[in-house]
């Protein structure tokens, strides 16, 4: 098949090329061939890493985003046990950094999987400074790092999800917080909540920051209720925070609540979860969002809770984990619909 089209081929046409047996575009005077990425074959798979009633663990439990239904224990285990560490990563690598085991001290490792042959986790590399009770958001290339025990640091870290190697310095947050959490699109990480510069100070900010750049966090907007320990997943587009606790006593809440990646401002109410909570891990797709487990420890919850992210409504149950948990560590080859 010819790649010099006739003159009448408007711009932006489309076919598929009978030769290569490949779609192109035209733009131009000339066709060009779409750029694809093969895909995982996971088909929504899902992953809960540690988070158990204890300070930390190591368990590894998958389920798929998908359907509706309980987890289970995949036999493989981290080789770093922790809690309350930011998890993300790519369609086919997660990537668990930092995380708290108790102690007052965040950890500086950062531990990764192969979603497609699951086996241990494998040592990635360091942090350059402790992170604990953090979180973490990629675009699939790059991921995002942030959040401190005790709010002693402001520090945003990134590394190149398909190498390995240590953390490097991205920029600062707005101020020091602990307990945020994050979501995005392929070019913003977005994080609200948290506690901070003081123990138990709720916060409603949101920070941003364009993932592909270096440099300080800028203001996102607010959240509608200020919260530490919420659960937030996205689609790409709508960004969406569930649960939290407001702040000493640490009664949960059920407030849901989301903002539009792309723009700026604060949050709208989303609808509420059925069962309030904190800590939960969170996992996603381009339509699904689910919110897993969650409480302060000892006590946990084993609940899925499942929501449409296009829509707003309330949580419906969805599944639940094998093993009671709290304290973040989802992953998913679908990666929130971000590509």
């Amino acid at each position: 098949m010819s790649n010099k089209p006739p003159i009448e081929v408007p711009q932006g046409a489309i076919r598929l090329n009978t030769d290569s047996q490949k779609l192109e575009f035209f733009a131009q005077d000339r066709w060009y061939e779409f750029a694809t990425e093969e895909g995982t074959g996971l088909a929504g798979r899902a992953f809960r890493s540690a988070g158990e009633a204890s300070p930390a663990g190591t368990v590894i439990e998958t389920f798929n985003i998908t359907t509706t239904g309980n987890s289970y224990d995949t036999g493989f285990d981290l080789s770093q046990s922790t809690n309350e560490m930011g998890a993300s990563g790519s369609r086919t690598r997660a990537i668990l950094a930092g995380g708290y085991t108790g102690g007052g001290s965040g950890q500086t490792y950062i531990q990764y999987f192969e979603m497609t042959a699951l086996s241990n986790s494998i040592d990635f590399g360091d942090l350059f400074t402790q992170f604990g009770r953090n979180t973490a958001h990629s675009n699939n290339t790059r991921c995002i790092i942030t959040g401190s025990v005790s709010n002693v640091d402001d520090s945003i870290a990134f590394v190149t999800v398909a190498s390995t190697g240590n953390a490097t310095d991205f920029g600062s947050c707005i101020t020091n917080r602990e307990t945020p959490a994050a979501c995005g699109s392929r070019t913003r990480a977005v994080w609200g909540g948290g506690t901070g510069p003081n123990p138990y100070a709720s916060r409603t900010d949101i920070d941003l920051v364009t993932i592909a750049s270096t440099g300080d966090a800028t203001d996102f907007g607010d959240l509608t209720v200020a919260r530490y320990s919420t659960g937030a997943l996205s689609n790409g587009v709508r960004g969406v925070w569930a649960g939290g606790a407001p702040g000493s006593p640490y009664a949960s809440i059920n407030t849901m609540d989301f903002v539009t990646i792309s723009s700026t401002g604060n949050a709208h109410d989303f609808g509420d979860m059925i069962i309030p909570s904190q800590n939960t891990l969170t996992v996603s797709n381009a339509t699904r969002g689910l919110f897993c487990g969650g409480g302060s420890a000892p006590s946990r919850s084993t609940d899925i809770r499942l929501i449409t992210i296009s829509t707003t409504g309330d949580t419906t149950h969805f599944g639940d984990l094998e093993t009671a948990s709290g304290g973040y560590g989802g992953n998913c080859d679908s990666h929130g619909g971000v590509i």
